[in-house]
């Protein structure tokens, strides 16, 4: 098998080289960065750490980055990408690249189906303790229910739930009874697809690692194609062991368009579904509606319900919009900026009363725009203004935003100034470089670490101990930041 892989490789990159494609791509822009200090903070317990390498303003010494947003239209050939890494500090060796070839989507946005009739999925909604949904997408009928089970079980199966749209049947089934903190596999029953295995919540302690990310949208609203960034940094999530996904909005370009071929039920199709693939069937993403999700049109939060299983907590419009969910040690918390977010507002009071009714070790909290932000769009004041104190009253550790398309740290904030751990600050992340262009960063008061690139985010928990890594759409390791209660 690693001959063959070896032997693939080296003939594509072969191909490469004959057509002119690698010349191409090398030829590319890198990615932007804003001014960095010569050694980050890396952690709130030992603040002089200085243990990776600064960034500069590309991602690595002979680094070559495809132009982003150069074309949200696949080719029709494979893309080769030649990864090189940054070299660590005092190596003798020259870091070798890697060639990572990416096979392109179909014209019409299809990856070639996995499960006989099935256009989408599937993929995972709001695991609990004791339950999952499941969702997958059909031209027609295809199979209408799931086969589970877990260790020393019979199969059982959960028949789906079904909603007829523009871009095809919408199927849900939501499997019960599970045990929790263990895995359970399933396949699409009476079709011969393949098994997928995902792990249910715990009821302990336990560490565990999910994963944060923003803004993976098409450049081109009227191609409602995954960019070239945002599919290499889809393939670098997918070769990471994580339990749930964060995505903090923006995750299609115009996701209210009630009709039509690139109804919002088609780009979801398309630029989420068909761009993180199987990742979707081992492990659920808690997402939040960002502007684009909502925009062009009226059906966005319809679109979103539809298309996405997530907890079901709040009446009436609330629902699913915000919600929060446990995981072992950790409560996190999805808000909506496309909704009132103002004392008196359905969403402040709800907020204000999952908060105080929180007794896990972590709070994490994540929404579309900013508080806390020096990039393009100016910070989202009313947030500011009304949850902010909330967060501090109530012992929030983390917030997740998107919005201006750059990675942003903060020191830890309270009453408007950087401050300790210790003393109740609250640390904000800005993670919204998983597709689109990229914004200026330009830095403020609070930013620790602002960076114009691609990436994405891991946080991992052990007990009394988070540590949140960032990556670029490589897979490199340019920030880390460690908190303990």
């Amino acid at each position: 098998m690693t001959a063959v892989l070896v032997v693939l490789v080296c003939a594509t990159a072969w191909w490469a080289w004959r057509s002119g494609t690698a010349e191409r791509l090398l030829g590319g822009m890198a990615n932007r960065a804003g001014p960095n200090p010569a050694c980050t903070p890396l952690s709130d317990v030992t603040p002089a750490a200085c243990a990776i390498p600064a960034v500069t303003g590309t991602d690595g010494p002979g680094l070559a980055v495809p132009t982003p947003d150069s074309t949200n239209t696949p080719a029709a050939e494979p893309t080769v990408v030649v990864l090189v890494p940054l070299a660590e500090s005092g190596a003798t060796a020259t870091p070798q690249p890697t060639v990572v070839v990416m096979l392109p989507l179909a014209e019409s946005g299809e990856q070639p189906a996995e499960t006989e009739g099935v256009i989408g999925g599937p993929y995972l909604g709001n695991v609990t303790r004791t339950s999952a949904h499941v969702s997958w997408v059909t031209r027609g009928e295809g199979p209408g229910a799931v086969r589970f089970w877990q260790q020393g079980q019979a199969a059982r199966e959960a028949r789906a739930d079904t909603l007829s749209t523009p871009a095809g049947i919408w199927h849900e089934a939501v499997l019960t009874a599970l045990r929790p903190g263990e895995l359970c596999t399933y396949t699409l029953a009476a079709a011969g697809g393949p098994e997928h295995s995902f792990v249910t919540a715990p009821d302990d302690g336990r560490p565990f690692t999910f994963l944060a990310l923003g803004d993976t949208r098409p450049g081109d609203r009227t191609a409602a194609q995954p960019t070239d960034m945002a599919r290499a940094v889809a393939a670098q999530v997918a070769g990471r062991e994580f339990v749930f996904a964060l995505h903090n909005g923006d995750i299609v370009a115009e996701g209210g368009r009630c009709e039509g071929e690139l109804s919002g039920w088609e780009q979801y199709r398309r630029a989420y579904l068909n761009l993180f693939g199987a990742t979707l069937a081992r492990a659920p993403f808690y997402l939040t509606p960002g502007n684009h999700d909502m925009a062009w049109g009226t059906c966005g939060m319809e679109i979103f319900r539809g298309v996405f299983a997530l907890p079901d907590q709040t009446p009436g419009e609330g629902r699913e919009s915000y919600y929060s969910f446990d995981w072992g040690n950790l409560h996190v918390i999805s808000l909506n900026t496309n909704e009132p977010v103002g004392p008196g507002s359905a969403q402040y009071e709800w907020l204000e009363g999952d908060l105080a009714a929180n007794r896990q070790q972590w709070t994490v909290v994540q929404f579309h725009e900013a508080v806390y932000t020096s990039g393009d769009h100016e910070p989202f004041l009313p947030a500011r203004e009304s949850w902010v104190p909330l967060f501090e009253r109530y012992g929030v550790d983390l917030v997740f935003n998107g919005h201006n398309h750059t990675y942003e740290r903060t020191c830890p904030i309270k009453a408007g100034a950087c401050t300790t751990r210790a003393e109740g600050g609250v640390v904000y992340v800005v993670t919204a470089g998983a597709g689109p262009a990229l914004h200026d960063s330009t830095g403020a008061w609070f930013s620790v670490l602002h960076l114009s690139l691609h990436h994405f985010v891991t946080v991992h928990i052990d007990g009394g101990r988070l540590e949140l890594s960032a990556w670029n759409w490589q897979g490199q390791l340019f920030d880390r930041y460690v908190m303990t209660r």
